[in-house]
């Protein structure tokens, strides 16, 4: 661990205190809400038997996406990043585009098409397609920092390719995959719009029902705190899990792309374009479908321009914001051993467990109260962005950061850089990949996010989301259906500017 002079460290901990703080306000509204709520309303909230069929729910759904969008994300990374495949760089493209198609859309695609598909059977179908690229992009950039090395010494001694991936690459690539998992179950639990759609019951589900139908912000915010806890525990054994993780290396040599064999093929492209097909494929179709069967003559009264400047705008700043908030504390939960880094890195996934209702509530109640000038601006939006995506950003940033050895800054010291120096010209060259990864998927969330939207979101001013959503409760499809079509379109963009870098990365010079 490299020395950090200890009024340096004090500055870099105060930040990182003060970030985690920020990330905690939606759980302090949700806590001063619930103490209205009543000692005999919160006992019937919580311990009914709904709650133990919404819990039932949570472990079952949570369970079967993980494992499978781990398994999908993380063997569609390792053998992009493996082997020299025709298209990878398309298929990589497309890949990514299920983050920038809303869930609500998958869903809705899905149900329109085959009615039969609800319930946890649909859930799991939609929720994996749609989150499985949040395994696959931090992985996909952990790859980018393997010892490769380790793998040739392996392979001198005779291990097969599965006893290396086993035995070298996967503790090496660990921190990123239960990361990714990670954020698949934070997604899972604070997700709404699909899961009404399928007609599937969730906390989420509940919580809104409370908002909505019996205006009960207090009950709502109650049972919100069942998810902070199931977030809890969550963490507790990603942390168990994540901490065996390998030490940073050193004498990094990178991989050059093999040729793969006929099976290897077969298995790639069978996997990839079974994915393409099923997660952007249908809800293509769909789109297209309502576009093309448009029978209203006024279709396009709502103009798109202005809904994607506006929704460019606060997906970038909110992808900026939320990745420089993540650097510091990336770098503190790795480079320190201490409990309150622990304490502080584990508390900043808790926003990403709490319906984004809650956290844009907490918002307002809290830019009302103490900051009036920011209500209703979009600095309180991108704000908000930024704190409900930012454990998107962490999770790219550790699982690079973790490949880094301290060593390189070091050796940066004695060549005489300080402290700041070294950082920016050493360490945050070394984290490219993740800082990249991190930016693209706070971006691509960003254009997604409804609820959040909805309540900040400035008067007068319009998202595609937002504008998808308005004309989509009316049934007016058709008028959607563009709407939806360019936020699949602006996924491309930062696909392609990863798959840039990536395919730089893999085949630039072989040592480091």
């Amino acid at each position: 661990m490299a020395v950090i002079q200890s009024y340096k460290r004090v500055l870099l901990i105060s930040i990182c205190i003060l970030i985690a703080s920020l990330l905690l306000v939606p759980l302090v509204f949700m806590i001063l809400q619930s103490t209205h709520v009543g000692l005999n309303r919160l006992d019937h909230l919580v311990f009914r038997n709904l709650t133990t069929t919404l819990l039932i729910h949570t472990v079952e759904l949570s369970t079967t996406v993980c494992i499978l969008a781990c398994l999908i994300g993380t063997a569609l990374a390792v053998l992009i990043n493996r082997y020299n495949f025709k298209f990878s760089r398309i298929i990589t493209t497309l890949i990514i585009i299920p983050l920038a198609i809303p869930d609500f859309v998958i869903g809705y695609a899905y149900n329109s098409i085959f009615p039969s598909i609800a319930g946890l059977f649909g859930a799991v179908i939609v929720m994996t397609l749609n989150t499985f690229p949040l395994v696959f992009l931090p992985v996909n950039a952990a790859m980018q920092r393997s010892n490769h090395s380790l793998e040739l010494v392996a392979k001198t001694f005779g291990y097969g390719k599965f006893k290396i991936f086993y035995k070298v690459t996967l503790p090496q690539i660990k921190t990123s995959i239960t990361g990714g998992c990670l954020l698949v179950i934070m997604v899972l639990l604070s997700e709404y719009g699909a899961f009404e759609i399928l007609r599937f019951n969730t906390f989420t589900t509940e919580i809104f029902s409370e908002y909505q139908i019996g205006f009960n912000s207090p009950g709502a915010n109650a049972l919100s705190l069942v998810l902070v806890v199931i977030a809890m525990i969550v963490l507790y054994f990603e942390y168990r899990i994540s901490k065996s993780s390998n030490s940073p290396l050193e004498n990094l040599t990178k991989f050059i792309p093999q040729k793969p064999s006929s099976k290897i093929q077969l298995l790639f492209y069978a996997l990839s374009m079974t994915v393409i097909l099923t997660a952007v494929g249908i809800p293509l179709y769909v789109i297209f479908f309502w576009i093309i069967n448009n029978n209203h003559a006024d279709a396009f009264t709502m103009p798109i321009g202005p809904a994607f400047l506006h929704t460019i705008e606060f997906a970038l700043f909110a992808g900026i914001l939320s990745t420089c908030l993540a650097i510091p504390v990336s770098f503190y939960s790795i480079r320190s051993h201490t409990k309150l880094a622990l304490i502080i890195d584990r508390s900043t996934f808790l926003i990403q467990s709490m319906p984004s209702l809650v956290v844009a509530l907490s918002m307002v109640y809290f830019a009302i109260r103490y900051l009036h000038p920011l209500y209703q601006s979009p600095i309180l939006t991108i704000i908000a962005y930024s704190l409900l995506f930012f454990p998107l950003a962490l999770v790219s940033l550790k699982g690079i950061l973790v490949q880094i050895s301290p060593t390189y800054e070091q050796v940066s010291k004695t060549l005489g850089y300080n402290s700041f120096k070294t950082f920016f010209k050493v360490t945050l060259r070394l984290m490219l990949p993740g800082i990249l990864s991190a930016f693209s998927l706070v971006f691509l969330s960003t254009v997604t996010e409804l609820t959040l939207t909805l309540v900040l979101v400035p008067n007068g001013v319009n998202t595609l989301a937002t504008s998808f959503w308005v004309f989509e409760t009316n049934g007016s499809y058709s008028q959607a259906a563009p709407f939806a079509l360019v936020m699949v379109l602006m996924a491309v963009i930062p696909s392609l500017a990863l798959n840039r870098w990536f395919a730089k990365s893999r085949h630039g010079i072989s040592n480091t």
